[in-house]
């Protein structure tokens, strides 16, 4: 994270370039047993219905079966 605020000589301005709105989402899913994490998977950007369901039908059932 980029500090909002800066420091310059008192008669000159603070310019700072901050980048935003330039981030990449990243979601991790994983099942939770009382032996530690099992059936993990990463998906470039959010999780939806479709990728969710594809998780529990690829991943997850071969792993708790």
């Amino acid at each position: 994270m980029a500090l909002r605020y800066g420091r310059a000589p008192r008669v000159e301005r603070c310019r700072i370039a901050l980048p935003h709105g330039h981030y990449k989402t990243t979601t991790i899913t994983a099942a939770l047993r009382a032996t530690g994490l099992i059936a993990r998977t990463v998906f470039d950007g959010a999780t939806n219905g479709m990728r969710f369901r594809a998780y529990v039908t690829d991943t997850l059932v071969s792993v708790v079966r």
